[in-house]
This record gives structure tokens, sequence and C-alpha cells, in this order.
């Protein structure tokens, strides 16, 4: 069906009670120590969420594969990452 209308309805049961830690709400009002936490901090440390280790390893391991055989040419052309982890693809540099 079709859309005919809408009607905006002010739904303020929570507003009371909703800051800006416990409501996605857009009409919450803002955290006032928001501020001090916009830079970050030192010990925000970048991770790998689990799982990505095996990847990780088998793309380091199968960057040395080289394939010589003809039957698997077009695997051999994909699997050929020799330069490929170190630039970006469409630039070219000239020195």
């Amino acid at each position: 069906g079709k859309v005919t209308g809408y009607i905006e309805v002010l739904n303020d049961k929570n507003a009371k009670t909703d800051d800006a830690k416990t409501s996605m709400s857009l009409t919450r009002s803002p955290d006032p120590k928001g501020v001090s936490n916009f830079m970050g901090s030192a010990s925000n440390i970048p991770f790998m969420p689990g799982g990505f280790d095996a990847e990780i390893e088998n793309v380091l391991r199968l960057s040395d594969v080289d394939i010589s055989t003809d039957e698997n040419f077009e695997e051999e052309a994909y699997l050929r990452l020799n330069g490929k982890l170190c630039r970006l693809s469409g630039i070219l540099l000239s020195f």
C-alpha cells in the first residue's frame, strides 16, 4: 500500500530518566562530560577481534606462494601477491 499521511506524536515518558549514557534517542540531553572524552585516551589501544590472526597468517603464508603450472594459470595470477600489498592499484609511480 501507499502511505497516505502520518501523525507526529511526542513520546516524552522517558525524557526525564534518559541521559546520554542510557539512551540512543536524538531527543536526549547531551552528555556534559562528553567534551572531555572527545579526544580519546592514551589507553585506547587498537585491537584485532578474535579470529583474524589466522587470516593474517594465511595472507602472509600465501604471499610467498609461487605456482608455476599451466593448468592453474588464472589462479597463479590471482595468488601472485608480489607488490599487491604495498601499493595502491591504479597508481603509477615513476621515479
